[in-house]
């Protein structure tokens, strides 16, 4: 893939992506935690799932994926943000763009998000901007382990899975656009369980591999 420019690969820890989301300009109220089982939906205490985001090996799962395409993907507004990942090793940066941008209210007028949301090439956008650069880079290096350098290969990759309109999508900056997995009844009991069955397709097809799951929650529906 030919990529514009290389970043630091992202930790996969909720205070990180939450800290990081914050600054670019997501409200107060949304955040990302931890998910330690993939057979509990619920998160006591600390709001709804409005997004999950996924840091997975190498698996078949994700293999199968990529083969899938041509996508099948919604239609005209229903169709979800999606935006081309052309930054190396910042699939974790373009999984909490998809979770934020895909949640009605989330980003607050003027600040960097909202200036993405508006852009007529957000790709473009994304390349070029200097704020993101440093918000990014001040974010990479503050994990608990080293941080590797930037253009290092690593192994491990970021998904999104987001339920929109009535429908399952998996966002993936590497892909050729949004893919449609599912569509889920009305019932909006149905999320985020079908979403963490995506998941469990990932996990299965690896067993001896390291996953991360992470949910963007509404802490103010707790």
């Amino acid at each position: 893939m030919d990529y514009h420019k290389h970043f630091i690969p992202l930790e996969s820890d909720p205070l990180i992506f939450t800290q990081l989301a914050h600054k670019l300009g997501v409200r107060d109220g949304l955040e990302f935690i931890d998910i330690l089982s993939l057979e509990d939906t619920t998160t006591p205490n600390q709001g709804s799932i409005a997004a999950l985001i996924l840091n997975l090996p190498p698996c078949s799962a994700y293999e199968r994926e990529k083969g899938n395409e041509p996508l099948h993907t919604g239609h005209g507004n229903e169709e979800p943000i999606w935006v081309k990942q052309t930054i190396h090793n910042a699939c974790g940066l373009y999984a909490l763009i998809h979770a934020v941008c895909n949640v009605p209210g989330a980003i607050q007028p003027g600040s960097f998000l909202n200036q993405l949301m508006q852009a007529h090439n957000r790709t473009e956008f994304l390349n070029t901007s200097v704020t993101l650069e440093e918000l990014y880079r001040e974010a990479a290096v503050n994990g608990s382990s080293e941080a590797p350098p930037a253009g290092v290969e690593v192994d491990h990759h970021y998904i999104c899975i987001i339920r929109q309109s009535g429908q399952l999508f998996i966002l993936d900056g590497e892909m050729s656009g949004p893919i449609l997995r599912d569509k889920p009844s009305v019932n909006t009991d149905t999320w985020p369980k079908q979403g963490l069955g995506v998941v469990r397709e990932y996990t299965e097809s690896e067993k001896n591999g390291s996953f991360n799951l992470l949910a963007l929650v509404n802490t103010q529906d707790a």
